[in-house]
């Protein structure tokens, strides 16, 4: 009966003393990893637009779709490539713009999950006069927006564009076309 109240005491003790042990053991803390904003993306956006040609207002909404690629190269500089189309009802009377092309380079600063940046590229579009006629343009864009990744794979974003298309010549106008348009677009985003 001794020898099982002392086997007892000892496995009573190093179940007492393991613990202590563990507890005097150093803590190693892993910070966690900053978000990785390389790779594809592809995406669809909805926004608001208005613009001038040559004096007539025009206004309406815009919905379509962007790919792109990332390269995040430092701990905070992100650099990429996009391009996207957008469907539009932007126009005013018998003046309509249908469509607007982009091709976009991006340079962006990453904080973790968000990410700031400025974009620069070129830019197509239709004006269509209705019996008035119609004209292509070819012009600049700029612009700046903010995303967040609220998975690894997913992100949503807001972002503003500046469409400077130049003159063209549309015989509804006594003269060329100078066509400026802005949109405010709200876009979500999937990564591979």
């Amino acid at each position: 009966m001794k020898k099982f109240a002392v086997i007892g005491a000892v496995i009573a003790a190093l179940s007492f003393a393991a613990p202590v042990q563990a507890a005097d053991a150093p803590i190693v803390y892993k910070a966690p990893q900053a978000f990785n904003w390389n790779g594809f993306y592809v995406g669809a956006h909805i926004g608001y637009g208005w613009g001038d040609a040559s004096g007539l207002n025009l206004d309406g909404f815009v919905g379509g779709a962007q790919i792109g690629f990332n390269a995040h190269l430092s701990s905070n500089i992100v650099i990429g490539l996009e391009t996207d189309i957008s469907a539009t009802n932007i126009g005013a009377g018998a003046v309509d713009q249908p469509w607007i092309w982009s091709g976009r380079a991006r340079l962006g600063y990453a904080m973790d999950r968000t990410l700031i940046y400025g974009t620069v590229g070129v830019a197509a579009t239709r004006l269509d006069g209705g019996a008035g006629g119609t004209a292509g343009f070819i012009g600049a864009v700029y612009g700046a927006g903010v995303e967040w990744a609220w998975t690894r794979n997913w992100t949503m974003r807001v972002e503003y564009l500046h469409y400077d298309f130049g003159d063209e010549i549309l015989p509804l106008f006594a003269a060329p076309v100078n066509l400026n348009t802005d949109v405010v677009r709200f876009g979500v985003n999937y990564r591979f």
